[in-house]
Order: C-alpha cells, then sequence, then structure tokens
C-alpha cells in the first residue's frame, strides 16, 4: 500500500479513482477529493455516497457530479 506524509506523519494511501478533472484518494480511512491544487475530506454521510458512485457511475457521471459538489463547497468559503 502507499503510503503519504501529512504534516509529520506516515499515513496509509490508496489512490482510487483519477479522472480528467478529479482524483479521490482514501487517507487513513478518510476520503479525499482533489480538485487542481484544492484537496478536500469528505465525511459522513458524503463518504459512503461517494463510495457508492465511484463503483456505479460511470467516469463522466462521477466527475460532473462531484466537481459540482466540490465547486459549490469552495465557493461558500
Amino acid at each position: 500500500m502507499a503510503r503519504v506524509i501529512v504534516g509529520d506523519q506516515l499515513l496509509p494511501a490508496k489512490v482510487v479513482y483519477v479522472g480528467g478533472a478529479i482524483q479521490v484518494w482514501v487517507v487513513d480511512d478518510i476520503y479525499r477529493l482533489f480538485i487542481g491544487d484544492k484537496s478536500l475530506n469528505v465525511t459522513e454521510p458524503e463518504a459512503s455516497e461517494l463510495a457508492f458512485d465511484i463503483e456505479n457511475l460511470d467516469p463522466q457521471a462521477l466527475e460532473q457530479k462531484w466537481l459540482a459538489i466540490a465547486k459549490e463547497f469552495l465557493s461558500s468559503l
């Protein structure tokens, strides 16, 4: 299993999706959604929804949905 450094910790990481607009990694059992240079932690109940979508949606639908969710969240900051 891959590992990443977060702060001063070495944590287990699994890349579960790589697309044109988004990437999804699971780092230390937390889903992380990468959009460009931004990284968002995805917590429950959205984490379960994201896991389901990765398994069941085609890549285009997955990216459209989660890119829209991420952009909406980022615009609210």
